[in-house]
């Protein structure tokens, strides 16, 4: 056998697990480089999202109400449900016509979203920037009983959710950047044989202090 054969075959080891640690090292980079790009896109419509339409067309009080009482709509929602962001799209208003009276729209948490001019039209494009969180839903408030006509679109996103452990609990790797499963920690060791103890081990291998080593 070759020395160049014989190197290659004391290396082989070596090389694997280079070769395995550069392919981890790939794998997460290529994770956290995904995850970036999914968080500066998120308030982008895609295809895979679902979408909801608040349609406001009728003669309505002077009085605060939330949108999902106004829509005419059963069981429908002013805001998200559980696991769910609302993404403002954009909102339109048609006032000209039916000589809407000034109206706001905000949170119940206090937020204003959008306020109107009397008898105007208008066009807002959120484009997602606007997110409704999880116990938030929207106010209709009038300035004075009239005829409303506006659209809101929406974009119901999912909120991220952890992936299983399989009852493992989560890996260290969550919290530190560099991996310890190769780290030798002096203070889990046990005694053993030929184990001199010393200080806080002496009391397992000898309770009493009293056992003598006989050498033949």
């Amino acid at each position: 056998m070759s020395l160049m054969e014989d190197a290659s075959r004391a290396l082989a080891p070596h090389t694997r697990h280079l070769t395995d640690t550069l392919q981890y090292h790939g794998d997460r980079i290529y994770q956290q480089l995904s995850e970036l790009n999914q968080e500066s896109d998120v308030g982008r419509p895609d295809t895979g999202n679902a979408f909801k339409f608040i349609i406001v067309r009728k003669k309505l009080p002077a009085e605060a109400q939330p949108l999902n009482l106004i829509t005419g709509l059963q069981n429908d929602e002013a805001g998200p449900s559980l696991g769910e962001w609302w993404l403002l799209q954009s909102l339109v208003t048609a006032g000209a016509v039916p000589k809407s009276p000034q109206y706001n729209i905000r949170t119940n948490t206090g937020r204003l979203i959008y306020a109107s001019n009397a008898e105007a039209n208008d066009n807002q494009k959120y484009g997602g920037d606007v997110v409704l969180l999880q116990g938030e839903i929207f106010v209709f408030e009038p300035a004075a009983e009239g005829v409303f006509d506006f659209t809101m679109s929406v974009v119901l996103r999912k909120m991220p959710r952890q992936q299983p452990d399989a009852g493992y609990g989560v890996s260290e790797e969550h919290y530190e950047d560099q991996s310890r499963t190769q780290e030798h920690e002096r203070e889990r060791d046990f005694p053993g044989h030929s184990y001199v103890p010393v200080e806080d081990y002496a009391g397992l291998t000898d309770p009493q202090g009293q056992l003598e080593t006989h050498l033949p």
